[in-house]
C-alpha cells in the first residue's frame, strides 16, 4: 500500500522523510508499503527559538492562520502540561485562542485531493500534528461525498502522530462531544507518552 504523507506545521517533507526514514526501510523491504512526502502548499519561517524543534528551511504550513502570529500559537504548548479538564477536547479547546482562524481550508482539501487525483495508487494516509489535522478533514470529506454521491473514496485507512483533531472550514475544530459524524475507516493514532501537547492527540483518537 502506498500512503499520501502530511507534514506538520513548518516542517516539510524533507523532514518527514527523513523522520520515517526506518519505518520506510523497513516497510520497503517486503514491499508491505510505500510512503510519498509532499510539502505543503504555504511557505513560512519558523517561530524565533523553535529552529532546533524544525529543522533548516525552507519551512511549509498547511493552514493559512489570521488573527494569531505563529508565535503565540506555539506559545500555548508551554502551558499545556498544566491544563487539568475532564475530557481532551475541553483540554484541546482550553488552548485554542479564540480569534485564531485560517481562510484556505477549501484550497488545503483541493490540493490534497488534486495530489491524490495525480497518484491513483495511493490507498493510505499519513499525517503527522497539522498534516493529520488537514488529513483527518480531507478523510471526512471524501467519506460525507460517498455518501451523498456515490463516489468511491481513495483513501482506505490513516495513520495519525501526534494529531489534532480535523479542522472546520473556517476555524475551530471537530470534536467527537458535538457531532455524530466520525472518521469509520481503521486508523492508527501514534501517541507520546510524555507529551506536552497530548490532549490534542486523544481529542483527535476519540473522532477517528
Amino acid at each position: 500500500m502506498r500512503f499520501l504523507c502530511l507534514h506538520g506545521s513548518i516542517t516539510s517533507a524533507d523532514t518527514l522523510s527523513a523522520q520515517l526514514g526506518p519505518l520506510q526501510q523497513n516497510l520497503a523491504a517486503d514491499n508491505t508499503a510505500s510512503f510519498y512526502c509532499v510539502n505543503a502548499p504555504h511557505a513560512t519561517t519558523a517561530p524565533g527559538g523553535y529552529i532546533e524543534y524544525f529543522g533548516h528551511p525552507p519551512h511549509y504550513r498547511w493552514l493559512n492562520y489570521v488573527g494569531v502570529g505563529i508565535d503565540a500559537i506555539y506559545d500555548t504548548v508551554r502551558g499545556a502540561r498544566s491544563k487539568q479538564h475532564a475530557t481532551p477536547e475541553d483540554a484541546f479547546r482550553s488552548l485554542i485562542p479564540p480569534e485564531l482562524s485560517w481562510v484556505n481550508y477549501e484550497d488545503v482539501l483541493r490540493y490534497i485531493e488534486e495530489t491524490l487525483e495525480k497518484n491513483p495508487d495511493i490507498e493510505g494516509l499519513l499525517g503527522y500534528s497539522e498534516g493529520a489535522t488537514v488529513g483527518a478533514a480531507y478523510i471526512l470529506r471524501e467519506q460525507m461525498r460517498e455518501q451523498e454521491t456515490g463516489r468511491t473514496r481513495q483513501i482506505k485507512c490513516a495513520i495519525f502522530l501526534a494529531g489534532i483533531p480535523p479542522v472546520k472550514a473556517e476555524n475551530g475544530f471537530i470534536f467527537a462531544d458535538e457531532q455524530e459524524e466520525m472518521i469509520d475507516i481503521p486508523t492508527v493514532h501514534i501517541v507520546g507518552a510524555n507529551g506536552v501537547f497530548s490532549c490534542d492527540i486523544w481529542a483527535c483518537l476519540t473522532v477517528g
